[in-house]
């Protein structure tokens, strides 16, 4: 994947599906579904979504959400780097794969192509670098998906495998993906109050501040996964 985050586009068909075309943004070639997995410290993913053709871009709103989520997320973890004993603190640590193995969750339902999902627990990342991956490569999979998923998309019903039991009320992706933006700042700012309180210095990162810096592009420094 490229240091901007962007994806290869193109169309394809799919086995069992064979009246729709599928709108596939792939890195290096690699096989269609977002499934987090891990080979060494290498992670690619590909994402796969159909529409009909017709519609406009996805909301701005929304759109700013999730490029200010990726910059508040970058400005967290560079928090947490600045100040060591966070990040051997269990609840910062697990909140943080917490919320990043969630955005992830809210990625497989936007691309809603019935691919399995895998889980992951806080031990599965067995560096701090390779969790600031995950969380990384997330938030850049998710700007190479809002670049192009159309507004029809956004308006289909999609189906959350969590939450309370069924019958409930049906829910769009543009209002999934708004509550998956809204439980990463929930999560962010427990962490912030909890790097407070143990002595170190959050950065600002409210949405308003990212609005009057004019809104920047996250800067995930030089740890991590490289893509």
């Amino acid at each position: 994947m490229g240091s901007g985050g962007r994806l290869n586009a193109g169309t394809e068909s799919r086995p069992g599906d064979p009246g729709r075309i599928w709108k596939c943004a792939r890195d290096s070639g690699e096989p269609a579904g977002f499934v987090p997995s891990r080979s060494g410290n290498t992670r690619r993913i590909s994402l796969c979504w159909t529409d009909d053709g017709k519609g406009t871009a996805v909301n701005t709103l929304l759109r700013d959400l999730y490029s200010h989520q990726a910059w508040a997320d970058a400005l967290l973890w560079k928090g947490l780097e600045a100040f060591p004993p966070a990040l051997k603190d269990t609840a910062i640590r697990n909140r943080q794969h917490h919320y990043h193995f969630t955005q992830t969750a809210f990625l497989w339902v936007a691309r809603g192509t019935g691919e399995p999902f895998k889980r992951t627990k806080p031990e599965d990342y067995r560096t701090d670098a390779e969790l600031k991956g995950l969380g990384r490569e997330v938030n850049e999979a998710f700007r190479a998906f809002l670049d192009v998923v159309t507004e029809s998309r956004m308006q289909e019903i999609v189906e959350i495998p969590w939450g309370p039991p069924k019958p409930r009320p049906s829910l769009t992706l543009e209002l999934a993906l708004t509550q998956g933006a809204m439980h990463s700042h929930h999560h962010r700012a427990q962490n912030i109050a909890r790097l407070r309180e143990m002595g170190g210095t959050p950065l600002p990162e409210d949405f308003i501040f990212w609005l009057w810096k004019g809104k920047p592009e996250p800067d995930w420094g030089q740890a991590g996964i490289q893509m």
